[in-house]
């Protein structure tokens, strides 16, 4: 593959890892692009996973859909990231940790040319084998990326003990709680982000009542301060952080 850079700046490049469906891989780019947005920046979005009925193209039409096991899906991936953009997300398929991995080895030489960082942003549920699998891909990419751990609707004692491991292997962790199931769910239904309730953006009567966006503010300032608390690890370096005020 040619290298065809469009960068005159440092991009930083985030992808959702997961091994297993079902973990919220989705709803953490979802908050990772609503805060970037919040930082001034416009991240260009990947799906790699355009078929599920919550994939990120329902939330954000313009992500550009990918199939990772077509011929050509590493080099289009490359060109949205050469393409002068500060910030990409791409929000992986179920299993796609040996896919990135071997693109990162491959193309290890041509991420430096083209003036690029790489954050995978490992999300897990609680669920035994969910963290077993975030556990074998932090082995996987620690020569080839950055790695931030999002520990997602943990109790909080299992959450402090992977926490105090994950420290002493040196891997930054974030945790979300646990959001209302019912407010979830009309959320996925409506294909709607917080700030699109803070907004009042749905004509949903479920989401035109004061709590819902009471509710959705207590959600972002929980999962905005989380990810300011990391912002080194997902601005595009150099990037000075502003402090998300909700």
């Amino acid at each position: 593959m040619a290298v065809i850079s469009n960068n005159p700046h440092p991009v930083r490049v985030l992808f959702t890892d997961g091994a297993m469906g079902g973990v919220g891989r989705t709803e953490v780019a979802i908050h990772l692009t609503t805060w970037m947005q919040r930082q001034g920046l416009t991240p260009r979005l990947i799906d790699f996973a355009p078929g599920r009925p919550g994939s990120l193209t329902r939330f954000f039409p313009e992500a550009i859909s990918l199939d990772a096991h077509q011929p050509g899906a590493l080099d289009h991936f490359f060109e949205v990231a050469g393409s002068g953009t500060r910030v990409v997300i791409a929000d992986s398929e179920a299993g796609m940790s040996e896919v990135f991995s071997r693109w990162l080895q491959r193309m290890r030489k041509a991420t430096q040319t083209m003036n690029l960082t790489f954050t995978a942003v490992g999300v897990t549920s609680q669920e035994p084998e969910a963290i077993k699998a975030i556990l074998t891909s932090v082995e996987k990419f620690q020569e080839v990326s950055g790695y931030l751990v999002v520990l997602n609707e943990f109790d909080q004692p299992i959450a402090n003990r992977l926490k105090s491991h994950l420290i002493e292997l040196g891997i930054p962790t974030i945790r979300l709680r646990t959001h209302h199931r019912v407010f979830q769910a009309k959320l996925r239904a409506n294909a709607l982000t917080l700030e699109d309730v803070l907004e009042r953006k749905s004509n949903d009567p479920y989401f035109q009542r004061l709590r819902a966006a009471a509710k959705a503010r207590r959600y972002l300032r929980q999962i905005y301060g989380e990810l300011d608390s990391v912002s080194s690890l997902l601005l595009p370096p150099g990037s000075v952080p502003k402090t998300v005020l909700i």
